[in-house]
């Protein structure tokens, strides 16, 4: 646990494996490809995509969408990640 303690105090974050069960990871990361999937069609219908990257893997789509407009780029989807798709933290 000090190496984790070390490693958050440096780089600012930490990887707690085996903490969440994989069943509530794949849930958190389906409403996250849906999340990502809903901002690639409003940025195509503002013209700000000619491709919404329907095929980039889950570690990559995001980025797609913004890698012409880096300033756009959210940096909190606090209101998105509440909106009650993931049950398995209901």
């Amino acid at each position: 646990m000090e190496a984790v303690i070390r490693n958050f105090n440096e780089n600012g974050f930490a990887i707690l494996r085996g903490v969440l069960e994989p069943v509530t990871l794949e849930a958190v990361k389906h409403e996250c490809e849906v999340l990502v999937a809903e901002l690639a069609t409003r940025r195509y219908a503002e013209g700000k995509l000619t491709d919404t990257h329907p095929d980039a893997d889950f570690e990559t789509h995001l980025i797609r969408l913004y890698e012409d407009y880096p300033d756009e780029t959210p940096t909190i989807f606090r209101s998105e990640l509440h909106r009650g798709g993931c049950r398995h933290f209901q």
